[in-house]
């Protein structure tokens, strides 16, 4: 059977995560967590670390992304050994991103260093260029969590261009996706062109709506021209829309 090369790129960082609070502190204040753990996590991590458990040994799956020289890229490391991914987390001189999550009863707070995530850029790729120019037969390549990204915002449409056009020539069959996972203007800044060398976008309600514009049905605008959507709604599940074929799925019970 054909291997198919499966490439996740983004952001890679470490999550310390604080829980049990029964509210969120102001400055100077001390609340007492329940618990803080420090775990492996960003988007498009948590995509590849995924990935590589529903798919086994029938594909590789590669994770692309930038981390700092200290401990933090370590944890990120191991944690891709151990989920069977391939890692390409280039080490450059910037702390590797992290994000603290205080967790109360009723709502969450965060706070995010960007770091190493925040430089990636399409020079780190050179690898997923190479497969493709070297005649791999199929290649996937997702851009997860496109809110985090800094120069590779504006570099991901002409590397996707120029990998078509490698592609082409080596007869690799190529295909895109993409989630922003953020809905803010900040976050969603440039997705409209991105939108337009997709060949699969995923994202939520809010993100579909942001990135659509702010139409009141997303699907058929985010759709247009045969690109396969999901959109998913939580616990209510997710609807697609590929072509002339729709539909609904129900969330887990």
């Amino acid at each position: 059977p054909v291997m198919t090369q499966f490439h996740v790129v983004g952001d890679a960082l470490l999550d310390v995560l604080a829980t049990g609070m029964p509210s969120i502190p102001g400055w100077g204040e001390d609340i007492n967590a329940s618990s803080i753990q420090c775990q492996a996590g960003g988007s498009a991590l948590n995509t590849a670390v995924h990935l590589a458990g529903i798919l086994g040994r029938s594909a590789t799956v590669t994770m692309h992304g930038c981390v700092g020289k200290d401990g933090f890229a370590l944890i990120l490391q191991e944690k891709l050994a151990a989920a069977g991914v391939r890692s390409q987390l280039q080490a450059i001189d910037a702390p590797t991103g992290s994000c603290m999550v205080l967790s109360g009863n009723s709502d969450r707070a965060f706070v995010t260093c960007a770091g190493a995530t925040g430089q990636l850029g399409a020079q780190h790729l050179e690898e997923i260029h190479s497969s493709v120019a070297a005649g791999v037969s199929r290649v996937h390549v997702h851009f997860g969590g496109v809110y985090s990204y800094g120069p590779l915002r504006s570099e991901l449409v002409p590397f996707v261009k120029k990998l078509r056009a490698t592609a082409t020539q080596s007869r690799c069959h190529v295909t895109i996706s993409a989630d922003v996972n953020g809905h803010i203007p900040e976050h969603t800044a440039g997705m409209e062109e991105i939108l337009e060398v997709l060949d699969v976008f995923k994202g939520n309600d809010d993100e579909a709506r942001a990135v659509a514009g702010g139409v009141d049905n997303p699907m058929e605008k985010l759709a247009a021209g045969g690109r396969c959507v999901m959109i998913t709604k939580g616990s209510k599940g997710a609807e697609y829309k590929w072509k002339d074929e729709a539909g609904e799925v129900e969330g887990f019970k």
